[in-house]
Protein backbone atom coordinates (compact mmCIF):
# COMPACT_ATOMS: atom_id res chain seq x y z
CA UNK A 1 0.00 0.00 0.00
CA UNK A 2 2.78 2.60 0.57
CA UNK A 3 4.82 1.63 -2.49
CA UNK A 4 1.52 2.44 -4.80
CA UNK A 5 0.59 5.65 -2.77
CA UNK A 6 4.72 6.99 -3.74
CA UNK A 7 4.16 6.14 -6.58
CA UNK A 8 0.55 8.02 -7.37
CA UNK A 9 2.07 11.20 -5.74
CA UNK A 10 5.18 10.34 -8.07
CA UNK A 11 3.04 10.19 -10.78
CA UNK A 12 1.05 13.37 -10.59
CA UNK A 13 2.75 16.30 -11.42
CA UNK A 14 3.61 14.13 -14.46
CA UNK A 15 0.14 13.74 -14.97
CA UNK A 16 -0.74 17.26 -14.90
CA UNK A 17 2.43 18.93 -16.84
CA UNK A 18 1.09 16.63 -19.66
CA UNK A 19 -3.07 17.35 -19.19
CA UNK A 20 -2.77 21.12 -17.86
CA UNK A 21 -1.57 22.47 -20.78
CA UNK A 22 -4.44 21.02 -22.87
CA UNK A 23 -6.92 22.65 -21.16
CA UNK A 24 -5.66 25.98 -20.92
CA UNK A 25 -5.54 25.86 -24.89
CA UNK A 26 -8.33 24.75 -25.58
CA UNK A 27 -10.01 27.81 -22.31
CA UNK A 28 -8.25 30.13 -24.29
CA UNK A 29 -9.36 28.69 -27.40
CA UNK A 30 -12.85 28.93 -26.94
CA UNK A 31 -12.88 32.73 -25.58
CA UNK A 32 -10.29 33.46 -28.33
CA UNK A 33 -12.74 32.14 -31.26
CA UNK A 34 -16.00 33.70 -29.51
CA UNK A 35 -14.55 36.90 -29.90
CA UNK A 36 -13.28 36.27 -32.92
CA UNK A 37 -17.13 35.31 -34.21
CA UNK A 38 -17.99 38.66 -32.05
CA UNK A 39 -14.99 40.75 -33.63
CA UNK A 40 -16.10 39.37 -37.32
CA UNK A 41 -19.80 40.19 -36.93
CA UNK A 42 -21.56 43.18 -35.53
CA UNK A 43 -18.42 44.72 -34.30
CA UNK A 44 -16.47 44.52 -37.52
CA UNK A 45 -19.61 46.02 -39.42
CA UNK A 46 -20.21 49.38 -36.66
CA UNK A 47 -16.73 49.96 -37.05
CA UNK A 48 -17.25 49.87 -41.21
CA UNK A 49 -19.87 51.90 -41.18
CA UNK A 50 -18.33 54.64 -38.59
CA UNK A 51 -14.77 54.25 -39.88
CA UNK A 52 -15.45 53.57 -43.26
CA UNK A 53 -12.76 51.20 -43.38
CA UNK A 54 -12.83 47.86 -45.85
CA UNK A 55 -14.17 44.83 -43.88
CA UNK A 56 -11.50 42.59 -44.93
CA UNK A 57 -8.51 45.64 -42.57
CA UNK A 58 -10.62 45.18 -39.76
CA UNK A 59 -10.88 41.60 -39.77
CA UNK A 60 -7.18 41.08 -40.30
CA UNK A 61 -6.66 43.58 -37.47
CA UNK A 62 -9.12 41.62 -35.26
CA UNK A 63 -7.17 38.63 -36.30
CA UNK A 64 -3.84 40.05 -35.60
CA UNK A 65 -4.76 41.49 -31.91
CA UNK A 66 -7.07 38.19 -31.00
CA UNK A 67 -3.73 35.82 -32.25
CA UNK A 68 -1.19 38.44 -30.16
CA UNK A 69 -3.27 38.32 -26.87
CA UNK A 70 -3.69 34.39 -27.08
CA UNK A 71 -0.22 33.91 -27.33
CA UNK A 72 1.15 36.11 -24.36
CA UNK A 73 -2.08 34.76 -22.42
CA UNK A 74 -0.80 31.23 -23.35
CA UNK A 75 2.77 31.74 -22.32
CA UNK A 76 2.16 33.43 -18.76
CA UNK A 77 -0.32 30.59 -17.83
CA UNK A 78 2.64 27.57 -18.79
CA UNK A 79 5.07 29.66 -17.32
CA UNK A 80 3.11 30.40 -13.77
CA UNK A 81 2.15 26.58 -14.09
CA UNK A 82 5.60 25.47 -14.66
CA UNK A 83 7.26 27.14 -11.78
CA UNK A 84 4.46 24.96 -9.84
CA UNK A 85 5.09 21.84 -10.97
CA UNK A 86 8.71 21.95 -10.64
CA UNK A 87 8.18 22.99 -6.98
CA UNK A 88 5.62 19.87 -6.86
CA UNK A 89 8.22 17.84 -8.52
CA UNK A 90 11.10 18.79 -6.22
CA UNK A 91 8.92 17.92 -2.65
CA UNK A 92 8.47 14.59 -4.05
CA UNK A 93 12.29 14.18 -3.99
CA UNK A 94 13.16 14.01 -0.39
CA UNK A 95 11.62 13.59 2.77
CA UNK A 96 13.18 16.45 4.92
CA UNK A 97 12.88 19.90 3.29
CA UNK A 98 15.23 22.27 3.00
CA UNK A 99 14.76 25.71 5.15
CA UNK A 100 15.94 27.90 2.59
CA UNK A 101 12.98 29.14 0.49
CA UNK A 102 13.22 30.83 -2.61
CA UNK A 103 12.07 30.49 -5.99
CA UNK A 104 12.31 26.44 -7.31
CA UNK A 105 14.95 26.53 -9.75
CA UNK A 106 17.39 28.46 -6.76
CA UNK A 107 16.87 25.90 -4.31
CA UNK A 108 19.91 23.33 -3.18
CA UNK A 109 18.77 19.86 -4.56
CA UNK A 110 17.82 18.37 -0.71
CA UNK A 111 18.65 14.69 -2.27
CA UNK A 112 21.80 15.92 -3.31
CA UNK A 113 22.96 16.99 0.12
CA UNK A 114 21.40 13.75 1.79
CA UNK A 115 23.78 11.60 -0.30
CA UNK A 116 27.01 13.55 -0.18
CA UNK A 117 29.44 11.81 2.12
CA UNK A 118 30.37 14.94 3.92
CA UNK A 119 28.37 16.13 7.12
CA UNK A 120 26.12 19.22 6.08
CA UNK A 121 24.29 21.50 8.74
CA UNK A 122 21.99 24.13 8.22
CA UNK A 123 21.27 26.73 10.75
CA UNK A 124 19.40 29.88 11.22
CA UNK A 125 20.40 32.85 11.76
CA UNK A 126 20.51 32.42 15.54
CA UNK A 127 22.28 29.41 15.38
CA UNK A 128 19.38 27.00 15.61
CA UNK A 129 19.89 23.63 13.64
CA UNK A 130 17.31 23.71 11.10
CA UNK A 131 18.53 20.46 8.88
CA UNK A 132 21.35 18.05 9.01
CA UNK A 133 21.94 15.20 6.61
CA UNK A 134 22.45 11.67 7.23
CA UNK A 135 26.66 12.01 6.97
CA UNK A 136 26.05 14.53 9.49
CA UNK A 137 24.38 11.68 11.81
CA UNK A 138 26.82 9.37 11.42
CA UNK A 139 29.34 11.43 12.41
CA UNK A 140 28.09 13.27 15.44
CA UNK A 141 25.88 10.14 16.45
CA UNK A 142 23.40 12.06 16.97
CA UNK A 143 19.67 11.76 14.74
CA UNK A 144 18.37 14.13 13.46
CA UNK A 145 15.41 14.56 15.89
CA UNK A 146 18.18 15.23 18.29
CA UNK A 147 20.21 17.63 16.29
CA UNK A 148 17.15 19.90 14.65
CA UNK A 149 16.48 22.31 17.08
CA UNK A 150 19.74 22.17 18.48
CA UNK A 151 22.55 24.02 18.31
CA UNK A 152 26.04 23.56 17.61
CA UNK A 153 26.86 23.49 20.75
CA UNK A 154 26.00 20.04 21.85
CA UNK A 155 29.47 19.47 19.70
CA UNK A 156 31.33 21.23 21.81
CA UNK A 157 34.28 19.24 23.25
CA UNK A 158 35.76 22.54 25.39
CA UNK A 159 38.73 22.44 23.59
CA UNK A 160 38.15 25.25 21.65
CA UNK A 161 38.13 28.97 23.74
CA UNK A 162 35.78 32.10 23.02
CA UNK A 163 37.91 33.54 20.80
CA UNK A 164 37.90 31.06 18.34
CA UNK A 165 34.08 31.01 18.99
CA UNK A 166 33.82 34.81 18.60
CA UNK A 167 36.03 35.23 15.63
CA UNK A 168 33.88 32.14 13.97
CA UNK A 169 30.89 33.95 14.87
CA UNK A 170 32.24 37.31 13.71
CA UNK A 171 33.26 36.29 10.78
CA UNK A 172 29.77 34.73 9.42
CA UNK A 173 28.18 37.10 10.93
CA UNK A 174 29.32 39.27 8.57
CA UNK A 175 28.66 37.29 5.14
CA UNK A 176 32.17 36.02 4.76
CA UNK A 177 32.85 32.21 4.35
CA UNK A 178 34.85 30.52 7.29
CA UNK A 179 37.17 27.42 7.25
CA UNK A 180 39.24 26.20 9.60
CA UNK A 181 39.73 22.71 12.24
CA UNK A 182 38.21 21.78 15.37
CA UNK A 183 37.74 18.79 17.57
CA UNK A 184 34.12 18.28 18.42
CA UNK A 185 32.63 15.36 20.76
CA UNK A 186 30.32 12.90 19.56
CA UNK A 187 27.08 11.48 21.55
CA UNK A 188 29.08 8.55 22.98
CA UNK A 189 31.61 11.27 24.37
CA UNK A 190 34.81 10.40 22.31
CA UNK A 191 36.41 13.05 20.48
CA UNK A 192 37.02 13.65 16.66
CA UNK A 193 38.88 16.26 14.54
CA UNK A 194 36.80 17.79 11.72
CA UNK A 195 37.51 20.10 8.92
CA UNK A 196 34.89 22.77 8.58
CA UNK A 197 34.01 25.26 6.00
CA UNK A 198 31.09 27.58 6.84
CA UNK A 199 29.01 29.49 4.52
CA UNK A 200 26.39 31.96 4.98
CA UNK A 201 23.43 32.25 2.75
CA UNK A 202 22.57 35.68 2.17
CA UNK A 203 19.06 37.20 1.40
CA UNK A 204 17.47 39.42 -1.47
CA UNK A 205 18.90 42.47 0.43
CA UNK A 206 22.05 41.09 1.62
CA UNK A 207 21.20 40.01 5.00
CA UNK A 208 22.60 36.73 6.57
CA UNK A 209 19.46 34.43 6.67
CA UNK A 210 20.81 31.31 7.17
CA UNK A 211 24.42 29.25 7.80
CA UNK A 212 25.33 26.07 6.17
CA UNK A 213 28.30 24.09 7.02
CA UNK A 214 29.79 21.18 5.84
CA UNK A 215 32.04 19.08 7.97
CA UNK A 216 34.79 16.38 7.13
CA UNK A 217 35.90 13.83 9.87
CA UNK A 218 39.60 14.20 9.32
CA UNK A 219 40.83 12.50 12.81
CA UNK A 220 42.63 9.47 11.08
CA UNK A 221 44.53 12.24 8.93
CA UNK A 222 44.99 14.38 11.98
CA UNK A 223 46.29 10.74 14.32
CA UNK A 224 48.90 10.20 10.68
CA UNK A 225 50.34 13.68 10.60
CA UNK A 226 50.57 13.84 14.66
CA UNK A 227 52.45 10.41 14.33
CA UNK A 228 54.82 12.02 11.22
CA UNK A 229 55.75 14.90 13.15
CA UNK A 230 56.71 13.08 16.37
CA UNK A 231 58.45 10.70 14.45
CA UNK A 232 60.18 13.60 12.32
CA UNK A 233 60.99 15.01 15.94
CA UNK A 234 62.49 12.02 16.97
CA UNK A 235 64.65 11.81 13.88
CA UNK A 236 65.95 15.06 14.43
CA UNK A 237 66.36 14.69 17.89
CA UNK A 238 68.69 12.51 16.60
CA UNK A 239 70.37 13.77 14.65
CA UNK A 240 71.16 17.08 16.16
CA UNK A 241 72.97 15.09 19.10
CA UNK A 242 74.55 12.06 17.74
CA UNK A 243 77.87 11.31 18.67
CA UNK A 244 78.67 10.95 15.50
CA UNK A 245 79.39 13.21 12.41
CA UNK A 246 76.66 12.60 10.28
CA UNK A 247 76.13 14.82 6.38
CA UNK A 248 73.66 14.63 3.90
CA UNK A 249 74.99 15.72 0.24
CA UNK A 250 73.75 15.66 -3.05
CA UNK A 251 75.28 13.79 -6.24
CA UNK A 252 78.04 16.49 -6.77
CA UNK A 253 79.36 16.10 -2.84
CA UNK A 254 78.11 19.31 -1.97
CA UNK A 255 76.90 18.82 1.72
CA UNK A 256 72.76 19.77 1.97
CA UNK A 257 73.15 19.21 5.58
CA UNK A 258 75.47 18.42 8.54
CA UNK A 259 74.61 17.93 12.29
CA UNK A 260 76.57 19.76 15.12
CA UNK A 261 79.20 16.46 15.13
CA UNK A 262 80.43 17.52 12.01
CA UNK A 263 81.53 21.57 13.19
CA UNK A 264 83.36 19.61 16.28
CA UNK A 265 85.17 16.99 13.84
CA UNK A 266 85.87 19.68 11.46
CA UNK A 267 86.39 22.97 13.45
CA UNK A 268 84.17 24.55 10.48
CA UNK A 269 80.80 25.94 11.52
CA UNK A 270 77.83 24.36 9.44
CA UNK A 271 77.17 27.37 7.32
CA UNK A 272 80.72 26.82 6.28
CA UNK A 273 80.41 23.35 5.66
CA UNK A 274 76.96 24.07 3.85
CA UNK A 275 79.65 25.74 1.15
CA UNK A 276 81.83 22.84 0.63
CA UNK A 277 82.35 19.34 -0.32
CA UNK A 278 84.78 15.92 0.53
CA UNK A 279 87.49 17.64 -1.68
CA UNK A 280 87.69 20.64 0.34
CA UNK A 281 88.58 18.55 3.52
CA UNK A 282 91.16 17.23 1.72
CA UNK A 283 94.77 16.30 3.46
CA UNK A 284 98.11 17.62 2.13
CA UNK A 285 99.19 13.60 0.75
CA UNK A 286 95.28 13.66 -0.86
CA UNK A 287 94.44 14.68 -4.43
CA UNK A 288 91.05 16.34 -4.38
CA UNK A 289 90.57 14.68 -7.49
CA UNK A 290 91.18 10.50 -5.70
CA UNK A 291 88.22 12.52 -2.87
CA UNK A 292 85.77 12.89 -5.61
CA UNK A 293 86.65 9.68 -7.44
CA UNK A 294 86.02 7.88 -3.82
CA UNK A 295 82.70 9.92 -3.59
CA UNK A 296 81.50 8.19 -7.00
CA UNK A 297 82.75 5.12 -6.22
CA UNK A 298 80.88 4.70 -3.03
CA UNK A 299 77.38 6.12 -4.91
CA UNK A 300 78.00 3.42 -7.14
CA UNK A 301 78.41 0.94 -5.06
CA UNK A 302 74.85 1.71 -2.52
CA UNK A 303 76.98 1.44 0.64
CA UNK A 304 80.58 1.31 1.82
CA UNK A 305 82.68 1.71 4.86
CA UNK A 306 86.18 2.35 5.30
CA UNK A 307 88.69 4.85 7.01
CA UNK A 308 88.92 8.39 5.94
CA UNK A 309 91.16 11.27 6.83
CA UNK A 310 90.48 14.53 6.86
CA UNK A 311 91.99 18.09 7.45
CA UNK A 312 91.00 19.96 10.32
CA UNK A 313 90.20 23.73 9.96
CA UNK A 314 93.20 23.97 12.43
CA UNK A 315 95.40 22.24 9.88
CA UNK A 316 95.57 18.80 11.84
CA UNK A 317 94.85 15.36 10.73
CA UNK A 318 91.92 13.71 12.36
CA UNK A 319 91.58 10.37 11.58
CA UNK A 320 87.81 8.76 10.74
CA UNK A 321 85.93 5.76 9.90
CA UNK A 322 83.08 5.90 8.31
CA UNK A 323 79.62 4.49 6.40
CA UNK A 324 78.03 5.51 4.07
CA UNK A 325 74.41 5.10 2.30
CA UNK A 326 73.52 6.58 -1.54
CA UNK A 327 70.24 7.89 -2.38
CA UNK A 328 68.15 7.63 1.16
CA UNK A 329 66.32 10.11 -0.85
CA UNK A 330 66.63 10.35 -4.66
CA UNK A 331 69.96 12.65 -4.94
CA UNK A 332 70.67 12.61 -1.19
CA UNK A 333 73.41 10.77 0.22
CA UNK A 334 74.23 10.06 4.13
CA UNK A 335 77.55 9.48 5.37
CA UNK A 336 78.38 8.66 9.31
CA UNK A 337 81.48 9.44 10.62
CA UNK A 338 83.33 8.40 13.76
CA UNK A 339 86.61 10.14 15.07
CA UNK A 340 89.03 7.54 15.86
CA UNK A 341 92.39 9.71 15.76
CA UNK A 342 92.78 8.90 19.89
CA UNK A 343 91.95 4.96 19.24
CA UNK A 344 93.94 4.83 16.56
CA UNK A 345 96.80 6.57 18.04
CA UNK A 346 96.66 4.46 21.20
CA UNK A 347 96.18 0.77 19.23
CA UNK A 348 100.04 2.29 17.57
CA UNK A 349 101.53 2.99 21.16
CA UNK A 350 100.22 -0.47 22.45
CA UNK A 351 101.34 -2.30 19.13
CA UNK A 352 104.67 -0.24 19.60
CA UNK A 353 104.84 -1.26 23.39
CA UNK A 354 104.21 -4.90 22.82
CA UNK A 355 107.34 -5.12 20.32
CA UNK A 356 109.56 -3.71 22.70
CA UNK A 357 108.08 -5.76 25.79
CA UNK A 358 108.50 -8.74 23.09
CA UNK A 359 111.96 -7.56 22.39
CA UNK A 360 112.52 -6.96 26.10
CA UNK A 361 111.48 -10.41 27.21
CA UNK A 362 112.82 -12.68 24.26
CA UNK A 363 116.43 -10.98 25.82
CA UNK A 364 115.69 -11.48 29.28
CA UNK A 365 117.98 -13.91 31.45
CA UNK A 366 114.54 -14.88 33.63
CA UNK A 367 111.55 -16.16 32.98
CA UNK A 368 108.96 -14.00 31.58
CA UNK A 369 105.52 -15.09 31.11
CA UNK A 370 102.16 -13.57 30.52
CA UNK A 371 99.13 -15.46 31.60
CA UNK A 372 95.23 -15.11 31.83
CA UNK A 373 92.30 -16.75 33.17
CA UNK A 374 89.74 -18.02 30.08
CA UNK A 375 85.84 -17.81 29.98
CA UNK A 376 85.91 -21.38 31.90
CA UNK A 377 88.48 -19.91 34.92
CA UNK A 378 91.13 -21.84 33.76
CA UNK A 379 94.58 -20.28 33.07
CA UNK A 380 95.84 -20.13 29.80
CA UNK A 381 99.94 -19.24 28.47
CA UNK A 382 99.84 -16.06 26.17
CA UNK A 383 103.67 -16.37 26.21
CA UNK A 384 106.62 -17.37 27.37
CA UNK A 385 110.16 -16.04 26.84
CA UNK A 386 113.04 -18.20 25.72
CA UNK A 387 114.60 -18.37 29.63
CA UNK A 388 112.21 -20.85 30.38
CA UNK A 389 113.19 -23.38 28.37
CA UNK A 390 116.86 -22.67 29.39
CA UNK A 391 116.25 -22.38 33.15
CA UNK A 392 113.16 -25.19 33.05
CA UNK A 393 114.45 -27.39 30.20
CA UNK A 394 111.32 -27.72 28.50
CA UNK A 395 110.60 -26.53 24.86
CA UNK A 396 108.15 -23.40 25.05
CA UNK A 397 105.72 -25.52 23.38
CA UNK A 398 105.01 -27.08 25.62
CA UNK A 399 104.14 -24.83 28.59
CA UNK A 400 101.44 -23.14 25.31
CA UNK A 401 99.86 -27.06 24.98
CA UNK A 402 99.80 -27.49 29.01
CA UNK A 403 99.27 -24.42 30.90
CA UNK A 404 99.62 -26.78 34.40
CA UNK A 405 103.07 -27.47 33.34
CA UNK A 406 104.29 -24.12 34.87
CA UNK A 407 102.66 -25.11 38.31
CA UNK A 408 104.04 -28.22 38.34
CA UNK A 409 107.19 -27.15 38.31
CA UNK A 410 106.76 -24.77 41.24
CA UNK A 411 109.04 -25.88 44.28
CA UNK A 412 107.24 -28.39 46.70
CA UNK A 413 107.89 -26.27 49.45
CA UNK A 414 104.19 -24.94 50.99
CA UNK A 415 105.83 -21.10 51.09
CA UNK A 416 107.60 -21.10 47.95
CA UNK A 417 104.17 -22.60 46.15
CA UNK A 418 101.85 -19.64 48.01
CA UNK A 419 104.42 -16.91 46.67
CA UNK A 420 103.83 -18.50 42.98
CA UNK A 421 100.70 -18.40 43.63
CA UNK A 422 100.19 -14.30 43.94
CA UNK A 423 102.06 -14.49 40.77
CA UNK A 424 98.85 -16.23 39.21
CA UNK A 425 95.88 -14.69 37.41
CA UNK A 426 92.74 -14.71 38.55
CA UNK A 427 89.34 -13.89 37.52
CA UNK A 428 89.19 -10.81 39.88
CA UNK A 429 92.79 -9.66 37.65
CA UNK A 430 92.02 -12.08 34.67
CA UNK A 431 95.55 -11.37 32.84
CA UNK A 432 98.93 -11.21 34.98
CA UNK A 433 102.80 -10.71 33.49
CA UNK A 434 104.87 -13.06 35.89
Amino acid sequence: MASSQASHHASTPGQHRRLLPIGLTALVCAVTGALWMLGSGPVADAVTQIASIPRWVVQVGTGMVFVTVTTVALQAAVRRHADRWDAAAMSTDTTTPLPIAGRSRDRLPAAALSATASAVVITGIDGTIEWVNPAFEAMSGYPSSVAVGATPGILNSGLQDEAFFRDLWETIIAGKVWRGQLVNRRSDGELYTESQTITPVVGERGEVKHFVAISEDISERVRAEHALEMSRLRLQSLFEHAIDAIVLADDEGHYIEVNPAVSELTGYTRDELLRMQPADLATPDQQPADVATQFDDFMRAGSKSGAFALRHKDGRVVETEYRTVSNIQPGVHLSVLRDVTTRNRMLRALALAENEFRELAEKAADIVAKLHVDTDGLMQIDYINPAASTILGYPREHFYHDPDLLLTLFHGRSEDLEDALDLLPTPAEPTRLA
